[in-house]
């Protein structure tokens, strides 16, 4: 049997999960019904998140920084892929590394 201690925080704990549920369904519920809602709001109901404003700059100088990072020629996402492809475990290799585990 679990202490009473343990229960009482368990129980807030399971309240406070249901209330945010619920108040994400009622809110897809409202939407349905033809509500709006800003983004900002529908993500903090739906998701409990508060969004935030990102400058393009930001963008702009993390982009500029993976050219540094990932020369070559081709689109920045091409080079990701190439990338990526060059460290991934071909499938058929995969059961090969289980055995060393």
């Amino acid at each position: 049997m679990r202490p009473p201690a343990d229960l009482l925080r368990m129980a807030g704990a399971l309240s406070e999960s249901l209330a945010k549920e619920l108040l994400a369904m009622e809110t897809i519920c409202r939407v349905l019904c033809g509500e709006t809602f800003s983004l900002e709001e529908e993500a903090y109901r739906c998701f409990d998140i508060r969004p935030t404003w990102t400058p393009e700059t930001q963008f702009e100088q993390t982009l500029a920084l993976g050219e540094t990072v990932l020369p070559g020629q081709g689109s920045f996402f091409d080079r990701m892929q190439a990338l990526t492809r060059r460290y991934t475990l071909p499938s058929e290799q995969s059961p090969l590394v289980l055995r060393f585990l």
